[in-house]
């Protein structure tokens, strides 16, 4: 798989299994912030996908236009 898609989905991935930890232990104090931490480094593997893919698409027009 290629690197720029594989860290956002990573990163995506991480943040859900963080916030699926922090609800399954409700018990612990620190399930808000679990979740917290989940959702953000849901956000950046997001925001960074979002780079990702605006990157590869100017890229491809990049190489259209070249030919």
């Amino acid at each position: 798989m290629d690197d720029a898609l594989f860290a956002p989905l990573f990163f995506t991935a991480m943040g859900w299994e963080f916030s699926v930890q922090g609800v399954k232990q409700y018990i612990l104090q620190y399930t808000g912030y679990t979740m917290l931490i989940g959702g953000v480094i849901a956000l950046i593997g997001i925001y960074i996908s979002g780079f990702k893919l605006r990157y590869l698409t100017n890229k491809i027009k990049q190489k259209i236009r070249s030919k």
